[in-house]
């Protein structure tokens, strides 16, 4: 996962430029949710799940994997759910190791945020296996009482969110968090919330080798990234060139997993040895389907 740089006020002319009229019919629809607490929330952000697409290079905002360009292959994900938010069961390791705490009720499901329901800084495009299969209406938060009545997800930060909102700078960057090491991805931070934020999405996500497709491909696109590494370190003139366009392409935000290449790129620098172990373990992994 990595941040989505585009601002804020730069996201809304996006939209309105693919959209003309959806940012006011998003207020209205928004406006007659509150004014009646039984009105359904009813679609209208399928016309601009381009706009997500694009910003995100076709990648999933939580796995980083690309999406075919179909529909069945990506949804706009509500980052925080608009109906309900049912339980996430948290694991004995981080309930135990990691002292993770979810405010959530012993049973059932709350509110969800139908406020938010319109809201496009609640948005992101997101795989299925991402938003339908782990995700769902999954929301967990470490304060309560949860801010299910906010129209404004700026100012929702008391709710202490587990999971990471990586578009714009609403949110803490994602590589302030997560970093990897090799394949799998890691917290950043030693201790605190921060940490924890980190190996809930890693966990919630199945970010780690639970999904052997992620932990398969990143392997074939670490091989790749050491072997323009190693071109641009050693080759002639021409071969460092473009040994170094194919780095700065796989660290680059439109690469697939850039999180992962860019923490095997600074371990190259420091480390070699454990960036070319890694390396080979990477391309035994990729070509056999076994370490």
């Amino acid at each position: 996962m990595i941040r989505i740089d585009v601002s804020r006020d730069n996201l809304r002319d996006l939209i309105e430029n693919h959209k003309a009229g959806w940012i006011a019919d998003a207020q209205s629809k928004t406006d007659d949710l509150e004014g009646d607490p039984t009105l359904e929330v009813k679609s209208i952000w399928s016309p601009i799940k381009q706009v997500f697409t694009d910003i995100q290079y076709s990648k999933c905002v939580f796995c980083e994997k690309k999406m075919e360009d179909q529909p069945i292959e990506q949804d706009v994900e509500h980052f925080r759910p608009k109906n309900n938010v049912r339980r996430w069961i948290v694991s004995t390791t981080l309930a135990n190791d990691e002292g993770v705490v979810i405010s959530q009720p012993n049973s059932g499901s709350e509110p969800g945020y139908r406020l938010l329901a319109y809201n496009y800084l609640n948005y992101a495009a997101a795989c299925k296996t991402c938003n339908s299969t782990r995700k769902r209406d999954h929301f967990p938060i470490a304060a309560s009482p949860r801010k299910s009545g906010s129209k404004n997800p700026a100012t929702m930060k008391s709710e202490k969110a587990f999971l990471i909102y990586p578009i714009s700078d609403l949110d803490d960057d994602p590589e302030d968090l997560i970093e990897f090491h090799g394949l799998s991805p890691q917290a950043k931070k030693k201790s605190g919330f921060g940490r924890q934020r980190a190996l809930v999405t890693i966990e919630f996500f199945q970010l780690d080798d639970e999904r052997t497709f992620l932990y398969s491909r990143r392997a074939q696109l670490i091989y790749f990234l050491f072997n323009a590494l190693q071109m641009a370190d050693n080759g002639n003139a021409q071969q460092q060139a473009d040994g170094q366009k194919m780095v700065d392409h796989f660290t680059s935000a439109e690469s697939e997993h850039t999180n992962c290449l860019r923490s095997f790129a600074r371990l190259y620098s420091s480390d070699f040895p454990a960036a070319q172990s890694i390396a080979q373990n990477s391309l035994s992994l990729w070509a056999t389907g076994s370490p």
